[in-house]
């Protein structure tokens, strides 16, 4: 299992996929783990949203798994000083 956002994707889709073909005796046990599912994917989203966030106020665009984007400088000692700002304010 991987752990980009398009991951995230298939996960949901295989989700979909499994509800779609369940046998009706399975239906009910295939829509808990739907639900499961889904909860934890909103969490994932959750703390992707905390990611953007953190991009905005520091504005600058460290190496993300998730998004699978990679840092467009090293950025370490930016990333720091404005957090640091950050903390002041």
């Amino acid at each position: 299992m991987g752990n980009t956002l398009n991951d995230l994707r298939d996960h949901l889709f295989d989700a979909l996929k499994s509800l779609k073909e369940a046998k009706p005796v399975l239906l009910e046990s295939e829509i808990k783990r739907a639900t499961a599912v889904r909860l934890v994917a909103e969490q994932v989203i959750e703390t992707a949203k905390v990611e953007v966030a953190l991009r905005k106020v520091l504005k600058v665009q460290p190496a993300s798994e998730f998004f699978n984007v990679p840092a467009l400088t090293d950025g370490t000692e930016k990333i720091e000083q404005k957090m640091q700002l950050v903390d002041k304010n």
